[in-house]
């Protein structure tokens, strides 16, 4: 995995606020990975606006 790569995952954090309607798995961009603590954070893009969330590796 690297920064800039695009990934396709599931926000796990309320998205109401940007999204009503859909669920499940959205597009999402690799904006930093920790590799001392195997984690990476994406940015989530909706019209409504954008968010980041951190992920562990599995």
């Amino acid at each position: 995995m690297n920064i800039g790569d695009k990934l396709c995952l599931e926000p796990t954090i309320p998205t109401s606020a940007f999204v009503t309607a859909r669920t499940g798995p959205h597009p999402c961009r690799v904006v930093s990975i920790n590799e001392r603590h195997h984690h990476f954070t994406v940015e989530f893009d909706f019209p409504e606006g954008s968010f980041r969330e951190t992920y562990k590796e599995e």
